[in-house]
């Protein structure tokens, strides 16, 4: 990719800034270094060895949807780089948030991450979902804007559940969602009225990321190979506003306008 071919001040060129905003999601191939990637491998295998001694708030299994320690279908660990704050100063950390940056044009942090182990033969899958979804069942304050990125660990195909998107299903809006198999604790969630005709499956080695907005609608399929399936994602974007602070801000504002 050629300096002129590059946004303004960015690593991602104009014609892949477009394809994100097209279709919602972009694989980047070889976005970090072998190095990097065996670092990271490295310090969530550490934190995975200890699944059972970590506090139940930072653990979670989308296989069986539940909260806390279960049986580990596709055990997850959230907040990893509170648990582990080397990930922060690891090269993806930084690429991540300087395509955010780039993405945005406004100042980003790290809003949420978690590391994803899926079983050997697990006949588990996360469901078709929106992230965005989620706010139809929390009252936590939305980003003002944000993208996830997702890095394989090692070689993730569809045999061994590498994600999959709709393309451009991100400009329509929030399908209606439910937690999976309809239990009120499940964490995974699932979208209604999906229609999979144009569904894309994305293979990536190690070190690739792709990069998916929040109403991108996406899904991992079962792990039915002999080896654990590892990734790592992140969610970078624009601060929250806490909502006192945004009725502030609009009040200073509309102060200032009749001034």
């Amino acid at each position: 990719m050629s300096d002129s071919e590059k946004d303004r001040n960015g690593i991602l060129a104009e014609s892949q800034l477009a394809q994100l905003h097209r279709d919602g999601f972009l694989v980047l191939k070889n976005f970090v270094s072998a190095g990097d990637t065996d670092q990271i491998r490295d310090l969530l295998d550490g934190l995975f060895d200890g699944f059972s001694g970590i506090d139940p708030q930072h653990t979670y299994d989308l296989g069986s949807g539940r909260k806390g320690h279960s049986d580990n279908r596709t055990p997850s660990i959230r907040d990893t780089v509170t648990l582990v704050p080397k990930l922060a100063q690891t090269e993806i950390f930084e690429r991540a948030c300087a395509v955010s940056r780039q993405l945005f044009r406004r100042p980003v942090e790290r809003l949420w991450d978690a590391a994803v182990f899926k079983s050997p033969h697990s006949n588990s899958e996360t469901p078709w979902h929106q992230d965005e979804g989620v706010y139809q069942f929390e009252s936590s304050t939305k980003p003002v804007a944000s993208a996830f990125f997702w890095l394989a660990l090692q070689p993730t195909t569809k045999v061994n559940g590498c994600m999959s998107y709709i393309p451009a299903s991100h400009l329509g809006g929030v399908l209606p969602h439910h937690r999976r198999h309809q239990k009120s604790g499940a964490v995974a969630l699932e979208a209604e009225g999906v229609d999979l005709s144009q569904a894309v499956v994305c293979p990536l080695d190690a070190g690739d990321v792709s990069i998916h907005l929040p109403r991108t609608l996406h899904h991992t399929g079962p792990n039915t190979t002999d080896d654990v399936r590892k990734a790592w994602v992140l969610q970078i974007g624009c601060p929250r506003w806490p909502r006192m602070l945004r009725r502030i801000k609009r009040a200073a504002q509309h102060a200032v306008g009749r001034g």
